[in-house]
């Protein structure tokens, strides 16, 4: 799980958007919690640091996704003065 906290940060930092949605589809917190067994404090520790991860990328994939919605605004207004 280390591995997919690492590689979620880099692809944060790095912006890949790909990189996140499939982080975010690969991501089991069942199996997670299964490599933590017992010990509580790292598991804690962990599951902090996963859930501001994952909201960090939902809401950068939330605004990317509101920046190519405006895009295609911008477009489709172009578009409509071309055929005017």
């Amino acid at each position: 799980m280390k591995i997919w906290i690492n590689e979620s940060k880099l692809a944060l930092i790095q912006e890949e958007v790909t990189a996140i949605q499939k982080l975010i589809d690969a991501f089991d917190l069942e199996a997670f919690i299964k490599d933590f067994g017992d010990s509580q404090e790292p598991l804690k520790e962990n599951l902090h640091q996963i859930a501001a991860l994952l909201q960090e990328a939902m809401n950068f994939i939330g605004q990317k996704r509101d920046i190519q919605a405006f895009e295609i605004q911008k477009f489709q207004k172009a578009m409509k003065y071309i055929k005017a």
